[in-house]
């Protein structure tokens, strides 16, 4: 019905604004709620309500970002009603600039040693901390004002976006890892002969170590294993445990890999004396990728292994899923 779709729109709206932790309690208490006024309002008319009753319900309610804001932890500097507003613009800031910035000023320091490494990093700072306090002026004089503004009083919630409920299939998973299972081992097979496609301009400078002979052929392995288990599951579908536990062993293999990469410190070698440094540069990144990787692979074998136990202790997701 048209009244609830608005009203998923607007839980949809509260939800972007809040963090995922608690997102799915406070949504589902604020759906509750509105239920409860939406029922009793069509109980004491005798019909239900019209998409211009629940409208306005909502719009008493709040516009959607303050309503996120009154259940975020309260500051006194940048009060809810602009504060998930404040979060957001941060992280853009942070993500799309300050972040881009350090990966280039961490590349100069590696490979031009005669770059003023510590000078540039305090100017960064420096830019880094005025920015945040720019915005943050910012937001202070909005949210002083903001209850002064129409921000508030005036919006529609029958403009609200459009609510999302598809999830994404598992036969549309199964064919994307296909497609891209296949992309990726066709780039394993062509890496021995072409390895610009990994090092980049780095590869005029240093080559691969011998290390790199033991770990390929269990690289090719997993990658073939992935597209296997893709297929069995597209054609004929797989129980419930089964994804988690094929991630659980994937991983597992992955780890010992990056444990006998970390044994060999030596990752790459200059192809001449004159590029020695190159060759340092390009292993200190290797060890401290490997290191990162390792963390994200252990962190993500515990997720699989709590999806897995889930999987095995609920009746109803064992059943062995056909893809239409």
């Amino acid at each position: 019905m048209p009244s609830n779709d608005m009203l998923a729109r607007y839980l949809q709206a509260v939800g972007f604004w809040l963090p995922p932790a608690t997102k799915q309690d406070i949504i589902a208490e604020i759906s509750e709620d509105l239920h409860s006024q939406i029922d009793d309002r069509a109980a004491s008319l005798g019909r239900p309500l019209n998409d211009a009753e629940v409208a306005e319900i909502l719009k008493q309610r709040g516009r959607p970002v303050v309503v996120a804001g009154s259940f975020l932890p309260q500051h006194q500097l940048i009060g809810p009603i602009m504060f998930p507003i404040y979060i957001f613009v941060l992280k853009i800031v942070a993500l799309c600039y300050f972040l881009p910035s350090f990966v280039v000023w961490l590349g100069y320091v590696i490979f031009d040693p005669s770059f003023g490494g510590l000078h540039e990093l305090g100017m960064f700072w420096s830019l880094v901390w005025t920015a945040f306090g720019i915005i943050t002026f910012i937001f202070a004089v909005l949210d002083r004002t903001s209850n002064r503004s129409k921000f508030i009083s005036e919006w529609d919630p029958r403009k609200l976006p459009k609510a999302s409920h598809k999830q994404p299939s598992r036969k549309r998973r199964d064919i994307g890892a296909i497609v891209f299972g296949i992309l990726y081992l066709g780039w394993l097979l062509v890496v021995p002969d072409f390895p610009y496609l990994v090092m980049g301009p780095a590869a005029y400078f240093v080559k691969f170590a011998t290390v790199w002979h033991s770990i390929y052929p269990w690289l090719i392995a997993l990658a073939v294993a992935g597209i296997l288990e893709a297929t069995v599951s597209l054609l004929r579908g797989l129980p419930a445990w089964e994804p988690p536990a094929f991630k659980i062993a994937n991983n597992c293999v992955c780890l010992w890999l990056l444990n006998m990469l970390w044994s060999a410190q030596t990752y790459f070698i200059a192809q001449a004396p004159q590029f020695q440094q190159y060759a340092v540069a390009a292993n200190l990144i290797a060890r401290i990728c490997i290191a990162g990787t390792a963390l994200g692979m252990l962190i993500a074998l515990v997720a699989e292994a709590w999806h897995l136990v889930r999987a095995l202790t609920e009746p109803r997701e064992s059943a062995v899923t056909r893809i239409a």
